[in-house]
This record gives C-alpha cells, sequence and structure tokens, in this order.
C-alpha cells in the first residue's frame, strides 16, 4: 500500500485508482495499475509511504488474536497498549513503482 504525506498541510492519505490531493493542492496522485502510482508535488511538501502488506496483515491479526491482555501489553514500565507495530518507510523518487513529476500541469501531460 503507498500512503502521500503533505508536510505543509499536514494530511495522510492513501493513494487509490482515484485521483486524490491534499487540501492546499500541495501534490496528489493515484494508482496506475495494482502496483505502480504517479504522483506529483516537490519532494519536500510531498513524501510517499509505503509498508510491507504483509507486516500490516500480520499485526492487524495479531491485534485481534492476541488483543490488549494485561500480560502481553507492558510499555515503558506502564500497563499501556503500545499497539502491534509493522514494518514502513519512506518511499524515494528512485522507486520503480512511483513516477514523480513536479506539478500538476506536468501530471496531467502524463
Amino acid at each position: 500500500m503507498k500512503l502521500i504525506v503533505c508536510v505543509r498541510c499536514n494530511e495522510l492519505f492513501n493513494l487509490s485508482h482515484t485521483y486524490k490531493q491534499c487540501t492546499g493542492a500541495h501534490g496528489g496522485g493515484q494508482y496506475v495499475g495494482d502496483l505502480n502510482a504517479r504522483i506529483w508535488g516537490d519532494q519536500r511538501d510531498i513524501v510517499a509511504i509505503g509498508f510491507a502488506n504483509s507486516s500490516f496483515a500480520d499485526a492487524v491479526r495479531a491485534q485481534y488474536q492476541i488483543g490488549d491482555l494485561a500480560k502481553t501489553f507492558a510499555y515503558g514500565g506502564e500497563m499501556v497498549s503500545p499497539g502491534r507495530p509493522f514494518n514502513a518507510f519512506v518511499m524515494p523518487d528512485s522507486t520503480p513503482s512511483i513516477k514523480r513529476v513536479q506539478t500538476k500541469a506536468e501530471y496531467d501531460a502524463l
């Protein structure tokens, strides 16, 4: 799964097959096919985030199966659930599954 973060708007949204952009129109994008995506926006403002779907599925499954049992969620010396971790990463522009352009006009011309 791919997400987009707009640093200027402080927004996070998922990419889908339908075009989306941040509220301030600093960038946006959409999936092209099931894996590849195209996005636009200055890389200092618009950040692509990815996470391993299998890692996320494992975290959801563990939360569902184990839940927040007191014996399993000691965190920082307190009895607070830390949540279930999964692997996420900032996707570099060199990622072959993302095509980035700087402006909406360039994006529309793709």
